[in-house]
């Protein structure tokens, strides 16, 4: 998969896969929520694609007032699932906010139906900076 920045013409397809989503990941409300993101999207949000395809889409944004920074609308084409690309698409932007040497969070706000639990252990390993990486 391709990973690149989110364009207005991808609004169609990042709309297509929330759809495709809801139920179970994503409450039907949350799709207006999501247009307006799409609208005028805070921080970076990227768009994964295969075979010319939108297929994936997600993420960040700095806390103004923190050090931290937030996973933003992170979701995957249903008929996409379970290939590895969502985890594809989260490396990427721990990898582009590891380029913030000053981070110390980063917080993901999940459905309880996301199966994370083998994932996220592998996070803190992903995440992990020493204070020589700081230091570069």
């Amino acid at each position: 998969m391709d990973i690149r920045p989110f364009a207005p013409d991808d609004t169609p397809a990042c709309l297509a896969i929330i759809d495709h989503n809801t139920p179970p990941f994503f409450a039907p409300h949350e799709r207006a929520e999501f247009a307006q993101f799409l609208a005028a999207p805070a921080g970076v949000y990227l768009v994964g694609i295969r075979a010319g395809a939108v297929v994936a889409c997600g993420g960040y944004a700095m806390l103004p007032d923190a050090p931290v920074a937030v996973l933003t609308w992170g979701m995957v084409a249903r008929a996409a699932h379970r290939q590895g690309l969502g985890w594809q698409l989260l490396q990427h932007r721990i990898a582009a906010l590891r380029q913030h040497p000053d981070l110390n969070a980063i917080v993901l706000q999940t459905s309880q139906h996301i199966g994370l639990p083998q994932s996220i252990a592998t996070l803190p390993r992903i995440c992990h900076r020493s204070s020589d990486d700081r230091r570069q």
